[in-house]
């Protein structure tokens, strides 16, 4: 039994779920959670014209999950869904899952997620098409027309296993300046984040979107499938690609995601939108550029904690040095240099320890001792200043989200 048969044999959910065997030449399965939708039709719309332009053979698997705790009128829309979308007639074969009433701690879009990805994989795998493509959307979201055709010449392309596209939110159409204004932080923020953790010099500072990554089936199977949380499960499966070098982010297509107000999870666009309109008008704050800037002292001095005795002898700050006393940290490089023969390989292990969450502990850590939380404005124009653009000081709002999307188009390119 190969790596993705033993997978799939592991799996609490067994599969097949459908009884329609795949086409053997189906290149792409765009895998769709639902809960609560009461318009995919744009979405899907626009995935099959997208198809239609790149002469690809496309299936559309959507899973239509709620739980035992879910709203009455979530669940009576569910219902809905399940009956009206097995009806629909398009140009790409669609296929619905049905994953309602399940207990809440095995619901939510994770799990649907994963159950979706899983059925895909399982697809792929009885067609033969070890090479086949996976692709994660949200029901909410639509793609560009070249979405297929560039993901198709980026696979081909690169040896990368999983491809992040490039996406930027809706805003067309939205009921009030403030809806726009709100988006507009909330994707800045988003952004701000990735690049600043690039300037501090992580190597694996990616954006973690579940409606913008696709995935190369048998490589999903190899490493280990999308884990099962309720929500945040995009950002835990990507992160298991990155630490291996796995991962590419592609700008030559776009997927917009809807800019809508939502409480469909914890946390996510949605959630921020809600909370960012519920109160009186304020600027959203972000983490301080101080405290990635602590980071970055360790990170740009790999390399002497590599032929050093202890990280103590850095020049780093009193914060930071608590913070890896709480972790263990000097035991961890210890252990790295045991088994690293040369930096390169320390390095790698490093950054296998010291990760995205590890990251985000640490941010939390000195927020909370030194450097507190600060307006996204101001924290944004610091970065671009210190990225060289020191003509965006007096940039509003729009014009550094503007930037930003361009840079993130253009710079990161499989490889």
């Amino acid at each position: 039994m190969n790596k993705t048969g033993l997978y799939l044999s592991r799996q609490e959910t067994r599969h097949p779920l459908l009884n329609q065997p795949p086409d053997p030449d189906t290149a792409f399965i765009v895998v769709i959670p639902v809960f609560n939708e009461t318009d995919p039709e744009p979405c899907l719309q626009s995935i099959e014209e997208a198809a239609g332009f790149a002469s690809q053979k496309v299936e559309i698997l959507i899973v239509v999950n709620d739980t035992d705790k879910s709203p009455e009128t979530a669940v009576r829309q569910n219902r809905i869904s399940l009956e009206s979308l097995p009806k629909r007639s398009g140009a790409c074969p669609l296929f619905v899952l049905d994953r309602t009433g399940l207990p809440h701690k095995k619901g939510g879009v994770g799990p649907a997620r994963k159950t979706g990805m899983d059925e895909a994989c399982f697809r792929f795998f009885k067609a033969g098409r070890p090479g086949g493509v996976i692709c994660s959307l949200d029901a909410d979201t639509r793609v560009e027309a070249n979405y297929f055709l560039v993901l198709r010449d980026a696979f081909r392309n690169t040896s990368k296993a999983c491809l992040l596209i490039h996406y930027e939110h809706d805003t067309d159409n939205l009921p009030s300046k403030r809806h726009l204004e709100a988006i507009t932080d909330y994707e800045l923020h988003l952004r701000y984040y990735v690049h600043a953790l690039r300037y501090a010099g992580f190597p694996y500072a990616f954006q973690t979107l579940g409606s913008a990554f696709a995935v190369d089936a048998a490589a999903y199977a190899s490493e280990g499938g999308m884990p099962p949380r309720q929500a945040g499960e995009d950002f835990y499966f990507i992160h298991k690609f990155s630490v291996k070098n796995q991962v590419a982010s592609i700008g030559g297509t776009t997927v917009h995601p809807s800019s809508r107000l939502s409480d469909r999870v914890p946390f996510g666009t949605g959630k921020a939108l809600l909370d960012r309109m519920d109160g009186p008008p304020v600027e959203m704050m972000t983490y301080a550029l101080r405290n990635f800037e602590v980071i970055r002292a360790l990170l740009t001095q790999l390399e002497a904690l590599y032929f050093q005795k202890s990280f103590r002898s850095l020049n780093l700050e009193k914060g930071l040095i608590e913070f890896l006393d709480t972790i263990g940290f000097e035991a961890r490089v210890s252990e790295m240099k045991k088994h690293s023969p040369s930096f390169k390989t320390f390095r790698n292990r490093f950054f296998q320890g010291m990760n995205a969450f590890m990251l985000m502990k640490c941010l939390h850590f000195l927020r909370d001792r030194d450097y507190a939380n600060e307006p996204l404005g101001t924290a944004c124009r610091q970065l671009l200043d210190r990225m060289g653009l020191e003509g965006m000081k007096h940039g509003n709002h729009m014009d550094m989200l503007a930037y930003l999307r361009l840079k993130d188009k253009v710079l990161y390119m499989p490889s």
